[in-house]
């Protein structure tokens, strides 16, 4: 017990805040190398290092950019719990199993990576007929869009399907 408070201690002492700069959807779209929507259906941290990482996979029901060979992919984010003692990095989202959501992914170090933390990651929901990709962790409109309404309310949320018409126009002028 005495060990686990100690490393608590010092990741307090020496964490920092993730700060976010306002970004625009389209910026995120662009710069992502794959970009799939679907179910998570696995999560699983580990030591790399003197840090914890989480290894997340998704089973794939719509690939809207880049390719794959398979109909899951897995990705990595960093934090997360190994034994009894968890990492929490501020700015990374927390995912569940069968959670539906919509993720950008960027190629790095030979693994998939959420892209830019938290923005990465979009649920997917419904509210009346119409689908919504929202994102829990950017309160106060830190991510916008120019080509998007982004719709009222704490966290910002756009229509799916005019989301999802973006991607693939933004796709079509990079030839992905």
């Amino acid at each position: 017990m005495k060990k686990l408070l100690i490393i608590l201690l010092g990741m307090v002492l020496f964490s920092h805040a993730t700060t976010y700069k306002k970004t625009d959807f389209a910026k995120l779209v662009q710069t992502s190398t794959v970009i799939a929507e679907g179910e998570i259906t696995s999560i699983k941290s580990a030591w790399q290092g003197k840090q914890i990482s989480t290894t997340i996979t998704l089973k794939v029901s719509k690939l809207h950019k880049g390719q794959s060979q398979s109909t899951e992919i897995e990705f990595i984010i960093q934090g997360g719990r190994v034994g009894d003692v968890e990492q929490h990095i501020s700015g990374a989202p927390k995912f569940n199993i069968d959670e539906k959501v919509m993720v950008l992914l960027v190629w790095h170090r030979n693994h998939y990576w959420l892209h830019s933390m938290a923005m990465g990651k979009f649920d997917l929901k419904q509210e009346g007929n119409t689908l919504y990709l929202e994102n829990p962790m950017m309160k106060n409109a830190v991510l916008y869009s120019q080509n998007l309404k982004t719709h009222s309310g704490n966290h910002p949320k756009f229509e799916y399907q005019q989301a999802i018409k973006l991607i693939n126009e933004l796709a079509e002028k990079r030839g992905d």
